[in-house]
């Protein structure tokens, strides 16, 4: 989450930083590109550090949360592209804010599933084996 966070304060300020480069109305366009590229590369150590902790097993209680997750990420990925390329609407700052947002929004999804993987598992140690015998 902390990784996310710092993400998420990097890409707030990063308009600011394209302002000095480009034009007002190019803002969001490059931000949304640069964001495009880098927010999949985050989402995918967040997904690869949380298989490293908790295996590759999905856990019933959040498989309907983490393909909600996967879902959403797609939605956001094409927004920022189609923000990006202009093709579809006037280039604006909410796709670029949704894709700010995202990656925060899906370091927290994988929070609650650490939750319920510590939960799962602690359900499947048999009682013996708790006690140290």
């Amino acid at each position: 989450m902390v990784e996310a966070s710092a993400c998420v304060m990097v890409f707030a300020f990063l308009p600011f930083v394209i302002s000095g480069f480009v034009g007002r109305e190019q803002i969001w366009i490059f931000g949304s590109g640069i964001l495009a590229v880098t927010s999949p590369m985050l989402v995918g150590s967040i997904y690869v550090r949380q298989r490293r902790l908790f295996g590759t097993g999905l856990i019933r209680e959040t498989i309907l949360f983490d393909s909600f997750v996967v879902v959403v990420a797609l939605l956001v990925e094409a927004a920022l592209i189609v923000n990006f390329l202009g093709s579809l609407f006037e280039s604006h700052f909410a796709a670029y804010l949704t894709g700010v947002l995202f990656p925060l929004a899906v370091a927290v999804a994988m929070f609650i599933r650490a939750i319920f993987s510590a939960d799962a598992s602690d359900r499947d140690v048999p009682p013996s084996e708790e006690l140290g015998g």
